[in-house]
């Protein structure tokens, strides 16, 4: 069931991630040379906002996938049916939705340090490092943790709603205050509320789904008014 699961969900997510990949890189290349003219400091600077940016709207967009995606197809009561268990089932859908997510952070980080894209100091406080001078490589520590970060909100909205759209807004609203704070916190210490702040919202991503109404279920058959006619009845009113 595992493999089956795996499988659809590759099927189902793939055109997402190439569009995301091949976005993110062209756009965190190509907006620096457009928007910067020829400005190497505020190049750097547009092209981490913008990886970062995209990094975790993919991570959004794949979390909101999840769940909200299911109710949308109507495919949530045959994986009731066939896994049964929602805790493994949203155990399963967890790993398969951080192995995409962690896939494309390190496709896009791979791609900028052999471009040797420098990230900014201020970058390195996502993952609370202090850093002055920042190498390339670093993408490949900061992007993962910006996506996993936006995949632990995806999948919140996706749990507490029925539609992908409203599970990545849900989402964002959540996230924005948690992004916001790292302009008064030491890196140390946003990083390590990054942390509790995503277990929280995994927690209570798993409570929801699991607990929640399940759909499809069968309804009690319904009972006739009166006692059934017989053969010869019916065929002598036909």
């Amino acid at each position: 069931m595992i493999l089956t699961l795996t499988w659809k969900e590759l099927r189902e997510h793939q055109g997402v991630w190439l569009t995301m990949a091949i976005m993110t890189v062209g756009a965190a290349w190509g907006l620096p040379h457009i928007v910067a003219m020829g400005d190497r400091n505020l190049g750097t600077h547009v092209a981490a906002l913008t990886l970062l940016g995209l990094a975790a709207t993919y991570g959004v967009v794949c979390g909101s996938m999840m769940f909200a995606g299911e109710h949308e197809g109507g495919t949530l009561v045959f994986l009731d049916i066939f896994h049964g268990r929602r805790g493994m089932l949203w155990l399963a859908k967890f790993a398969i939705g951080a192995m995409l997510v962690v896939a494309q952070a390190v496709a896009v980080a791979l791609t900028f340090g052999t471009l040797k894209q420098e990230a900014p100091a201020w970058a390195m406080a996502i993952v609370g490092q202090n850093a002055h001078r920042p190498s390339a490589i670093v993408w490949l520590l900061i992007l993962p943790v910006v996506s996993l970060e936006a995949y632990a909100w995806g999948l919140l909205g996706s749990s507490l709603t029925r539609r992908v759209l409203a599970g990545a807004a849900v989402a964002a609203v959540g996230v924005t205050p948690v992004w916001l704070l790292a302009i008064i916190t030491s890196p140390p210490v946003f990083f390590t509320f990054q942390l509790i702040v995503a277990g929280i919202v995994l927690v209570i991503s798993y409570s929801s789904f699991v607990y929640q109404s399940r759909e499809g279920t069968p309804a009690s058959p319904m009972k006739p008014e009166g006692p059934l006619d017989s053969k010869e009845d019916f065929l002598e009113q036909w």
